[in-house]
């Protein structure tokens, strides 16, 4: 999951991941997918959730990508990764968005909130505090990105 949040608490989820493969391949090697696409309502909503009061208890102001590994038998979840950095993933996300996660992020680390940010003018369709839906399928996999 991805997501970004200012220093009023505004936190929005920019898109979850779901790494194909099982746990124990590193997740630089796994191939990837947005939007998630085996999880239930629930199960999504439950890992959406989680990740802003992860985001919260860490006081984080900007991005943050919280992976996770769910057992979907009894829906218990564990953290296996918290990365504040921009990284593979949160470049998949922009990418596969549309949303301008560094520039945003780069503007909360300047103290500016996601009520106030300005989007550039290639952004006229966006607003910096809005959830976006994505219409199409991404891959991320050794090969690089593909659209589908």
């Amino acid at each position: 999951m991805v997501g970004v949040r200012d220093s009023e608490d505004t936190k929005i989820l920019i898109s979850g991941l779901e790494d194909i493969d099982p746990v124990g391949i590193h997740s630089g090697d796994s191939i990837v997918v947005a939007p998630i696409q085996t999880l239930t309502d629930p199960e999504y909503q439950a890992l959406r959730n989680a990740t802003f009061k992860i985001m919260e208890f860490l006081q984080v102001v900007g991005s943050c990508h919280v992976e996770f590994a769910l057992d979907s038998s009894d829906g218990n979840y564990f953290i296996t990764k918290i990365n504040l950095n921009y990284n593979r993933n949160m470049a998949l996300v922009e990418r596969a968005t549309g949303y301008p996660l560094q520039y945003v992020t780069t503007l909360l680390y300047l103290g500016v909130n996601l009520r106030k940010v300005e989007l550039p003018a290639e952004y006229h369709r966006l607003t910096a505090i809005m959830e976006l839906q994505l219409t199409m399928l991404w891959l991320k996999c050794l090969f690089g990105h593909l659209k589908m």
